[in-house]
């Protein structure tokens, strides 16, 4: 593979490609044999219904192991995964109205990831659904699979619009959920959680999604008073001009997601999101528990004044 597919949300460069793949000690001849390694490996596994297009790390074995849990967690939490096509393309345009989730077209200069910005987009939204955010949330990861050739990711969240009740909807069980995906199952490392104009109440819910997340995630997470904080991290130059930057606005990032999600590509991203599972009933030897799906224990104690 010379370049990736093209998506104006996940741009990327043929430096950029091969930027990644020396990291990785990879080369196109060694990326065909690994190919020619995993097409074979596939035909011997029952439990896998569909080949996902994953080669990561350089490792035939981990990307064996990746592929498994990534097809596996599709299918325990097959709610986030499957939609209902005669109605999700339209509930994905009003959710686009009210909340912008969007990767941003350029990739860090700095250290070649890709940044996500999530907010509200309209100041009077109230009706925030986790399970909703989530689904739109998978559907970026199922997206990204095709398009996207990165390291890592910082993830930007903004509260301009956020206003305390929405602390209520927060779902400790959905967070934890969402990075069992993006984290342990399509093993994506976040750099940095950026929270920018943070609220009076940022603390508290910083206290409450600390119950579910890996420490050294906690660790990264940064809470920045101006936008020349942010630049630290960010680049001012790959931000929308909501935030300084020279790139398109967050209203134009939507509308582009919107476009793709009609799209031919988008459409068949979404009809064959519910066939990129693994059949769990033909599995031979692996009992696919709660440790193995990164899920174990019991959340920590909340104390929040």
């Amino acid at each position: 593979m010379e370049s990736t597919s093209y998506h104006p949300l996940f741009q990327v460069t043929q430096e950029e490609m091969t930027n990644v793949r020396q990291s990785y000690n990879l080369d196109v001849k060694k990326i065909n044999e690994n190919l020619d390694i995993l097409e074979q490996w596939f035909k011997k596994q029952d439990h896998l219904v569909e080949a996902l297009p994953y080669i990561r790390r350089g490792s035939i074995e981990k990307t064996k192991a990746i592929i498994d849990k990534v097809l596996t967690i599709r299918e325990l939490l097959s709610d986030f995964f499957t939609y209902d096509t005669n109605t999700i393309f339209d509930e994905f345009e009003t959710f686009l109205d009210n909340i912008i989730i969007t990767p941003l077209p350029k990739i860090n200069p700095n250290d070649c990831t890709r940044i996500f910005l999530l907010g509200l987009m309209n100041a009077d939204f109230e009706d925030i659904n986790m399970v909703n955010i989530a689904k739109f949330a998978c559907f970026l990861i199922s997206t990204r699979m095709y398009y996207d050739y990165n390291f890592s990711h910082h993830l930007i969240f903004d509260f301009k619009h956020v206003k305390a009740s929405a602390i209520t909807k927060i779902n400790p069980m959905v967070l934890r959920k969402i990075e069992v995906i993006f984290t342990d199952s399509y093993k994506a490392r976040v750099k940095g959680l950026h929270v920018i104009n943070a609220p009076p109440f940022i603390h508290k819910v910083v206290a409450l999604i600390s119950l579910v997340l890996k420490e050294k995630i906690i660790k990264r997470i940064y809470i920045h008073s101006t936008y020349d904080d942010l630049y630290q991290h960010i680049p001012k130059d790959i931000l929308p001009k909501e935030y300084g930057g020279d790139q398109m606005s967050c209203e134009d990032l939507a509308q582009l997601m919107k476009d793709f999600i009609k799209s031919d590509a988008g459409r068949r991203t979404i009809e064959d999101s519910s066939k990129i599972v693994a059949n769990e009933s033909r599995r031979s030897t692996i009992k696919f528990n709660e440790e193995y799906m990164g899920m174990p224990g019991s959340f920590k104690n909340l104390n929040v004044d």
